[in-house]
């Protein structure tokens, strides 16, 4: 099977839930594939991630992680899918966070692998990635730099993340266009 016959059946397995694209996977699809993602990240709505989970053959679990400056608890399952590495993401059930809950209210619909599919907003995604400032989201921000972002949106993310003074100054140093 071919890496699109694979997503596709990917994509049947989250039909009629709520979910987007995120980190690595999300930059290669804004970048038109300028960055190439290692596996396909992938947060589910609380309500939801069982579900897939149950469609994936696989059981979630609790996991503390630490990505860089923070560490971060979330209920998730990694799988190999049909040579797709795969890991979904979300928080346990009735613990959604704001920041969640405005990543899948402003999710973008995308075409990637011959497929339409929903990705984070780049507001969030260029916060998140400014936010941990590790190398290799330092050089993805300077693949999305150039994308026009919601100024408005982009603050509410970068307040949901904190230190926001410092992501915004980052972000400047980088070339992103913030008044």
């Amino acid at each position: 099977m071919n890496q699109e016959e694979a997503f596709f059946n990917l994509m049947e397995k989250l039909r009629d839930l709520n979910y987007c694209f995120i980190s690595g996977t999300a930059v290669s699809v804004y970048s038109d594939g300028k960055r190439e993602a290692k596996d396909l990240d992938i947060v589910l709505d609380s309500k939801d991630i069982d579900t897939f989970a149950e469609r994936m053959g696989c059981t979630p679990n609790k996991r503390i992680t630490s990505k860089g400056n923070f560490l971060t608890e979330d209920y998730v399952f990694e799988t190999d899918f049909s040579g797709l590495s795969i890991e979904a993401i979300s928080t346990e059930k009735g613990k959604q966070t704001t920041k969640m809950q405005k990543t899948f209210e402003h999710k973008v619909k995308k075409k990637y692998l011959g497929e339409e599919i929903y990705v984070t907003p780049i507001e969030e995604l260029v916060s998140q990635k400014a936010f941990t400032h590790r190398d290799k989201d330092l050089a993805d921000l300077e693949l999305l730099k150039n994308i026009p972002l919601n100024q408005n949106l982009l603050l509410e993310f970068v307040k949901e993340w904190g230190n926001s003074e410092e992501i915004i100054n980052l972000l400047k140093q980088i070339g992103f266009k913030i008044k």
